[in-house]
């Protein structure tokens, strides 16, 4: 699960100030999330993306799947519950 930031196609600018206003969040947005993101401003790049990724099971071990389905599930709702609202904030 990912907040993937490609918001200004042109130079990328405020794709790195969206990045870095919700980077000041980090604590919060973690602390609601309910658990570390891993935080990529990739300098290099045009976008930039925060995740999570879920590492139970896989697709090569179908017996996995319902656990692996519901992880990612609540993953997902807490990712989007931690940051719809600060990016509805976001000057985008």
């Amino acid at each position: 699960m990912s907040l993937y930031i490609d918001h200004d196609t042109e130079s990328g600018t405020g794709n790195k100030a969206s990045f870095d206003s919700l980077a000041t969040q980090k604590a919060a947005i973690e602390g609601e999330f309910g658990g570390p993101l891993n935080w990529e401003r990739l300098p290099e790049k045009r976008a930039s993306y925060i995740e999570n990724v879920v590492e139970k099971g896989g697709l090569a071990k179908p017996e996995t799947w319902p656990v692996l389905q519901d992880e990612m599930i609540s993953a997902m709702i807490r990712l989007d519950k931690s940051m719809r609202p600060r990016v509805a904030k976001l000057s985008i």
